[in-house]
């Protein structure tokens, strides 16, 4: 049996490589197969732990995702990466670098 969700990326600045790494990361901590596939591009499913992979379907923000695991902890391994992206990758919406 297989888990899967779909997400919208709010995040200002879509998947460029410091989220993308991050979400390879995270999908990297759980032995289940993981794949994301951007359903607003038309992309197919590609390895979510390879950041290459992620960058290669081209994520902007307001995109819909769907995320899909199969393993052991596939349904920790979906919501994890879920939560991920729904948190702006760690970032407040509003956050403004001041240099």
């Amino acid at each position: 049996m297989a888990a899967s969700t779909e997400v919208v990326v709010a995040y200002r600045d879509g998947l460029h490589a410091r989220p993308a790494t991050l979400l390879a990361k995270t999908a990297a901590a759980f032995s289940s197969t993981i794949t994301i596939e951007n359903l607003t591009q038309g992309s197919k499913p590609v390895n979510a732990k390879s950041p290459l992979t992620i960058l290669s379907i081209g994520i902007q923000r307001n995109d819909r995702l769907r995320i899909a695991a199969a393993g052991e902890d596939e349904q920790e391994a979906v919501e994890a990466i879920a939560r991920l992206i729904a948190s702006n990758f760690g970032e407040a919406e509003g956050d403004e670098r001041q240099e």
